[in-house]
């Protein structure tokens, strides 16, 4: 059974700066501005 994926933010990067995260239950990718905003 696979995960919801879902990409957050989208700009002009590579998926090596995508970072997966857990979000509500979820895995979300989104890059470490995104990440940080939400600590």
């Amino acid at each position: 059974m696979q995960p919801n994926l879902h990409v957050i933010d989208i700009q002009p990067r590579t998926v090596e700066q995508l970072i997966p995260v857990r979000w509500n239950g979820e895995f979300v990718f989104t890059n470490s501005s995104f990440v940080e905003n939400q600590i």
